[in-house]
């Protein structure tokens, strides 16, 4: 099905006996613990599948193996330094730092700022020409990625007002 609600209503339809009398809220709760703490369902392309089929285990055997996800980024594949997303070169871990450096400022005449992480790999791609695919770097999430010692050194993460996700913020100098 669909999300959590859609798979809560076909859980409820099958009128199975341990969800008997259960209503549909508390059916939608116990599918996002399945979800997050038990890690017996998991999401692909929107819908709740099997944790075996989702998206996080996926992203973990390409950061094990240190490719990009097949058909995420677009076209191409294959290990790190493959064409990417409109046939563009991956970053190294290298050159990643340095965009990273140069997006947050922290290059000289550049005033440091914070970003957005969502906006990340926009930017390498915009300004770079360059695709940043956390999995070829071995990390199974950007967020990973960026809390880890390659960049850790220079920049942390910032949550954002309102829960609205999280900034990448320079270290102060």
């Amino acid at each position: 099905p669909g999300g959590r609600y859609a798979c809560a209503q076909a859980l409820a339809a099958m009128a199975l006996p341990f969800l008997a009398g259960r209503p549909l809220g508390e059916i939608c709760h116990i599918i996002q613990l399945a979800i997050a703490c038990k890690q017996i369902l998991g999401y692909a392309d929107g819908a709740v599948v099997p944790h075996h089929r989702s998206e996080a285990v996926l992203r973990l055997r390409c950061a094990a193996e240190q490719r990009p996800i097949a058909g995420a980024a677009g076209p191409g594949g294959g290990g790190a330094g493959a064409a990417g997303c409109a046939g563009l070169p991956e970053a190294s871990l290298e050159e990643a730092q340095a965009c990273v450096r140069s997006i947050l400022g922290l290059v000289p005449g550049a005033e440091p700022c914070e970003v957005p992480l969502p906006n990340i790999k926009r930017l390498f791609r915009s300004r770079f020409g360059l695709m940043l695919s956390e999995t070829c770097l071995g990390y199974a999430r950007l967020i990973d990625l960026i809390q880890d010692a390659p960049f850790s050194g220079f920049c942390a993460l910032r949550p954002q007002a309102k829960g609205s996700g999280y900034g990448i913020a320079p270290l102060p100098r």
